[in-house]
């Protein structure tokens, strides 16, 4: 992942997203995670990290 200050992973029709993609985020200082127009039922896991 490349350093930034913001994750869009909106629009990809997806319903998870693995624990090692928010530890990245962490990593890169991300403070904005876009994960609008999903299938998540739940708020990812990770997402409070």
């Amino acid at each position: 992942m490349r350093q930034g200050n913001i994750m869009n992973i909106s629009m990809k029709n997806i319903d998870s997203i693995p624990e090692e993609c928010f530890n990245e985020a962490k990593e890169a200082k991300v403070y904005c995670v876009d994960l609008c127009k999903n299938k998540f039922t739940i708020v990812p896991e990770g997402f409070f990290v």
